[in-house]
């Protein structure tokens, strides 16, 4: 199959007739300004070997492609509108991949209010590397930063930490003794992220800084902190855990810490001031998403990690870094 037909039959259907897409017929899209709001772009890539294995259903893995963009929008506190994609292929790619690769983007670009504008597609002889570039809107000047915390805010994370890094462990056959519902709910975490769009949205209001974790908690909170020059502290302790994180933690007491820097959890992590505590509480109560008061911010640089008693607790890495 050739591009152009590969883009007509499977790829076009994704504009769902958006006519900024062009049909992708065009060199470019044209993306309409709205009034009132301002325009969030972010970009991800995942490659073969680093994000996801080659043998990894292709289904999955465009779901993957799109929500660790979403999320990056979920932590600006915008909403999707469209998207761009980048695919360079393997030579030996078959027609059922492709096919398999955009049913599962196509039922999530619905699932999230989205579209195909536009993109390119190449073969190579190497390994697969998507890219995908997501548009959403925010009203203007409400995008949450992540320079704007202050000293005293309070430091809080969505849903559970370290359930992505527990599925990758899980597919590189490690921590077998687990229960068969920890191993399922843990592997498909690590597959599906869940990004925290009703959250971000209403956090535009109260949020002092916000991003999401996918290089690890650690590390991602240690982005808010330079950003804000600020410094944090977290307690290990009230690192919110899934039953079967908690699970694997009881059998590994080293698990806890590799949480929270393994990455991929695609959580929010967020900072506001004290006095609009109560507000996320109600946050919490209208999404039905669990979200847990980790620690506060300081005066100073850098995070510091404490254990139940107080004490602090070096870790060999905050998160996970690409080397160039």
């Amino acid at each position: 199959m050739d591009e152009f037909s590969f883009i007509e039959k499977y790829l076009s259907p994704l504009t769902f007739g958006k006519s900024e897409a062009l049909s992708l017929k065009d060199d470019a899209a044209i993306i309409r300004q709205k009034t009132g709001y301002d325009l969030i772009i972010t970009k991800d890539a995942i490659a073969e070997g680093t994000h996801f294995f080659a043998k990894d259903a292709p289904y999955d893995i465009a779901k993957k492609l799109l929500r660790v963009n979403i999320s990056d929008l979920a932590s600006k506190g915008a909403q999707p509108y469209c998207c761009f994609l980048g695919l360079i292929l393997p030579k030996n790619i078959t027609e059922k991949w492709l096919k398999d690769f955009t049913s599962g983007l196509r039922d999530d670009l619905q699932e999230f209010g989205c579209f195909l504008a536009g993109g390119d597609t190449s073969v190579h002889d190497g390994g697969l590397v998507l890219t995908l570039t997501a548009l959403g809107y925010v009203p203007t000047g409400k995008a949450i930063l992540r320079s704007d915390a202050k000293a005293g805010d309070l430091v809080f994370v969505t849903g559970t930490i370290g359930d992505s890094y527990l599925g990758l462990q899980l597919l590189q056959a490690k921590y077998s003794a687990l229960s068969g519902p920890s191993k399922e709910f843990a592997i498909n975490r690590y597959y599906i992220p869940q990004p925290r769009l009703s959250v971000g949205k209403l956090l535009g209001e109260v949020a002092t800084s916000c991003a999401d974790v996918s290089d690890g908690l650690l590390a991602d909170l240690g982005n808010i902190c330079k950003a804000s020059k600020v410094g944090a502290e977290i307690l290990l302790e009230n690192v919110p855990l899934s039953a079967a994180a908690q699970e694997t933690a009881n059998l590994d007491s080293n698990f806890k810490i590799n949480a929270i820097t393994g990455g991929d959890d695609y959580e929010l992590i967020f900072t506001v001031s004290a006095a609009m505590q109560n507000e996320i509480e109600a946050i919490a109560e209208k999404t039905g998403i669990r979200i847990t008061k980790i620690g506060k911010i300081l005066e100073g640089t850098g995070v510091k990690l404490l254990g139940i008693n107080g004490e602090e607790i070096v870790t060999k890495m905050d998160g996970y870094k690409h080397n160039l």
